[in-house]
């Protein structure tokens, strides 16, 4: 969408960095890990106490050699809020936490994570773009929640979508109502095939639910196991129908 040329081994370094920092935090987590890998992404400072953690590290140091940015770039900021919200993630889990603080939780991760992948590919980012890009993040965390919204559940995890107040017709309304935002910036040929992409996974979704393995079957699939239903058509053209949980959903 971006006309971005796709840089392969700032990709792959990305997400396989992405991938390791989450899963050592899933799997080993705690305070003193949450404090020192937030000094990584912050300021670079990182000690390694296990093999993971230095090839953790190890792919740290290769890709801020092959970027070259200055430390002021949006990039760094964008990795360090990221992490926070990671980090606050954990309240997800207190059954006290209110939802004004689940919302912003997921949209804090959602904002701040898409960013950070952005950054890693457009050095310094202008002001409107980052704003753009946030937006895009958070209505993808939010399709991402309700995608996960049964694994969730059983994992103990509470989002909008867990607690019953959020539905995908939202995650459709708020990418219908960012499109014309994108087009004016990145042009309306670009964003009719990114946005295209986005009602089709959601298309995908409410077949996987309603005709359970059909979805895996398809050529778009969401990386979740449970995602939730939505059926949408052309952006801007679409007519709220009820779900069987009383949710508006879309039909084309």
């Amino acid at each position: 969408m971006a006309d971005i040329p796709l840089a392969v081994d700032i990709a792959v370094l990305g997400l396989a960095f992405t991938r390791l920092y989450d899963d050592l935090l899933d799997e080993v987590g705690g305070p003193d890990l949450e404090r020192r890998l937030g000094e990584l992404v912050e300021h670079g400072r990182f000690t390694p106490v296990s093999d993971a953690e230095r090839l953790l590290d190890r792919m740290y140091r290769e890709l801020e050699g092959r970027l070259g940015r200055r430390r002021d770039d949006p990039l760094y900021a964008a990795a360090a809020a990221a992490h926070r919200f990671q980090v606050r993630s954990r309240d997800q889990r207190d059954p006290a936490t209110p939802h004004a603080t689940l919302a912003a939780i997921s949209a804090g991760k959602g904002r701040y994570g898409t960013l950070t992948v952005f950054a890693l590919v457009r050095p310094d980012l202008s002001a409107r773009e980052r704003t753009l890009v946030m937006d895009i993040g958070e209505t993808l965390q939010m399709l991402d929640d309700y995608a996960d919204r049964d694994s969730d559940r059983r994992a103990g995890i509470r989002t909008l979508a867990t607690e019953g107040r959020l539905g995908l017709a939202d995650v459709a309304r708020r990418l219908r109502h960012l499109r014309p935002r994108l087009a004016a910036h990145y042009g309306r040929g670009s964003v009719r095939e990114f946005t295209g992409v986005c009602f089709l996974a959601m298309c995908v979704c409410f077949l996987d639910r309603r005709l359970p393995g059909l979805g895996a079957r398809l050529p778009v699939k969401s990386s979740h196991p449970d995602p939730g239903p939505v059926l949408a058509g052309e952006a801007g053209e679409a007519t709220p129908v009820g779900d069987d949980r009383g949710h508006a959903t879309t039909s084309a």
